[in-house]
Formats: C-alpha cells, structure tokens, sequence
C-alpha cells in the first residue's frame, strides 16, 4: 500500500535504530502530502528503554503513542508543558490529552469536515 493513499501508517523503531543525530528514537509524526492536500499521516514509535509501559503521566509508551499520532493529524508542538504536545517529556506530561491538545484536536476535526 502506498502512504500517499491515506489513512495513517504507524511503524515501530528498532532496538539499534538511531535517529539522523546518533540519539535512541523517542518517536516521530507527521503528515503525508499530495504537494498541496494533507492525504495522510505516519507515525514511528520509538525504542526508548527508559520509558514506561502502558499510559500514564510522565514518560511512557502510550504518551509517546498518542503524541506522535497527533503528529499524523497535523497537530504541531505547544510551549505548555503540561499538555501532552509539548516537545519534550516531563513530570508534568499528562496521561492523556490535556485541553490544549483536545481543542487543536477538535480545530482539526473541524477543518477537515468532522463534527464534534
């Protein structure tokens, strides 16, 4: 199947994968464009021992799910490091969406035609 197809594609790194700086892959999101439309998404979990199983607050895998899934739907970073788009994984990162990453999420429901 072909990225460009739509939908989202979600892979997984490797134990040894290392990102372009040499660094253990945390994760990675983004969109898929046709050159002009957003037509897709693709997100890569990383292979950070240090995080934690499951969902929960502060550095785990689902946190690190979910973020990068936003990522596919063309959610960018917040500065808020509270809110579970911030760049950077913290004390304060929530189990799951805060209501920043819920309303980018609701505006881009909207501007694709969802409802809420």
């Amino acid at each position: 199947m072909d990225p460009g197809q739509g939908g989202i594609w979600i892979a997984f790194a490797g134990p040894n994968d290392r990102g372009p700086d040499g660094n253990v892959i945390l994760g990675h999101g983004g969109v898929t464009t046709d050159g002009e439309l957003i037509v897709g998404g693709q997100a890569v979990i990383g292979n950070d021992a240090e995080a934690q199983s499951g969902f929960g607050p502060g550095h785990t895998i689902g946190s690190v799910v979910l973020h990068e899934l936003c990522h596919a739907m063309n959610l960018a970073h917040v500065e808020v490091q509270s809110e579970l788009m911030s760049p950077y994984v913290n004390s304060l990162t929530p189990p799951l969406f805060g209501p920043g990453d819920e309303m980018g999420l609701w505006l881009v429901g909207v501007g694709r035609g969802a409802r809420s």
